[in-house]
């Protein structure tokens, strides 16, 4: 007698979304971003998760306008990879495409699981020397990543995402406490401003936007929020561009130790393309900053999302995203689920200071555009599909 091994295409999704965020992980540990072999799985990984996805798209039911939609949005970010030889907006389409209706906390699990691991073979390579950068910036090390702020990133998605997944179950109060705790951690361990500036403003933020969905979430405050995306991406653009005639630009330069410098001379030297370049955005030997008469002899790179995307994405690929992410606060509005609005909201301010938050797991409030939300705007069905959950669970 045969047995049958049947697999659900949401088992092979969250396959996909595990191995995925793992091996990207991976290589932002100090000792495996040395060696070329990871490189060359990671490839083969994202190749194997990039045509497992297709085969779920174009196996999907869609309506003949959204399937043209869909072939025409894919179509773009294909050429923008062509053009850059960077995945994460065709993965991250895949992904959320293949990922309509699934459930939100189990996405988010699968990717809290895929990052702790990796934070578990990253501080187990630092404690036994293996990976361990040395004392970097302000006196910090990096627990085994390549950075210290690396580090802080990755310790605050783990936070982040727990949160999130727990949406239903967590109060005002249990959200903030844990928050306050995890950023003072963060900062005493990796010395992170950026991650201490966005756990503070969420901290902040949290009971605002609570507030505000209880009474009306279709108001001013909420609508200008929602396009916090472009609003960033312009701001961007805009100080980068303009840095030497606007002097409040200046001092803001100051307040953000020089990034939109880094900005304003990498804007200069690569130029935005219509779908990108092949690039990793750095300047080898001396550069001059005549703001600040300073010359930095180790060359530099951006410290922006935005930036990044503009540079390295393209124009094109860096709209599409820009839109998605401004249709995804819609869609969290109207749920009133003040907690996934916030997140959002403050992921941007950390696109804004660092880099890494091109990949759509790092930048998880994307799967909200997709996935399967309860409507919190109903508590008792909020609460009674939790308890049916626990129980199975």
């Amino acid at each position: 007698m045969r047995t049958k091994i049947l697999v659900s295409k949401d088992s092979i999704y969250f396959i996909c979304l595990f191995l995925f965020v793992l091996i990207e992980s991976l290589q932002k540990i100090y000792f495996f971003a040395q060696n070329e072999m990871v490189a060359v799985l990671s490839s083969i990984i994202s190749l194997f998760v990039g045509i497992t996805l297709t085969v779920i798209c174009l196996t999907g039911k869609y309506s003949v306008r959204t399937f043209f939609l869909l072939i025409f949005i894919g179509s773009l970010l294909f050429i923008g990879y062509i053009n850059s030889k960077m995945s994460a907006y065709l993965i991250g389409f895949l992904f959320l495409v293949s990922g309509t209706n699934v459930d939100i906390r189990s996405i988010l699990k699968t990717i809290r699981y895929a990052i702790s691991i990796s934070i578990i073979i990253s501080v187990f390579l630092y404690f036994i020397g293996l990976s361990d950068i040395g004392i970097a910036r302000r006196g910090y090390n990096g627990w085994g990543f390549v950075h210290p702020n690396v580090a802080g990133q990755v310790f605050m998605l783990v936070i982040l995402l727990w949160i999130a997944e727990h949406y239903l179950t967590l109060n005002l109060f249990r959200i903030n406490t844990i928050l306050i705790i995890g950023e003072l951690f963060i900062f005493l361990l990796t010395g992170s401003r950026t991650v201490l500036i966005t756990m503070t403003t969420l901290v902040a933020l949290l009971p605002l936007f609570r507030k505000i969905f209880v009474k009306n979430s279709d108001n001013l405050v909420v609508k200008i929020s929602e396009l916090i995306n472009p609003i960033s991406l312009m701001l961007t653009f805009a100080t980068a561009k303009f840095l030497y005639y606007v002097p409040f630009f200046q001092r803001l330069d100051s307040l953000m130790v020089n990034r939109i410098f880094l900005n304003s001379f990498a804007l200069e030297k690569f130029g935005i393309r219509l779908f990108g370049q092949n690039s990793d955005l750095k300047t080898e030997g001396t550069v001059y900053n005549s703001l600040r008469n300073v010359y930095w002899n180790a060359g530099i790179t951006v410290d922006s999302t935005y930036m990044t995307s503009l540079l390295t994405m393209g124009l094109i690929p860096t709209l599409i995203w820009t839109v998605a992410y401004v249709l995804m606060m819609k869609r969290v509005a109207k749920t009133k689920n003040y907690i996934f609005f916030t997140i959002a909201l403050v992921l941007c301010f950390e696109s804004f200071m660092e880099t890494g938050m091109l990949t759509i797991y790092n930048n998880f409030a994307f799967f909200f555009l997709t996935a399967e939300i309860i409507n919190t705007s109903n508590k008792k069905e909020a609460e009674l599909i939790n308890e049916q959950n626990t129980k199975s669970n």
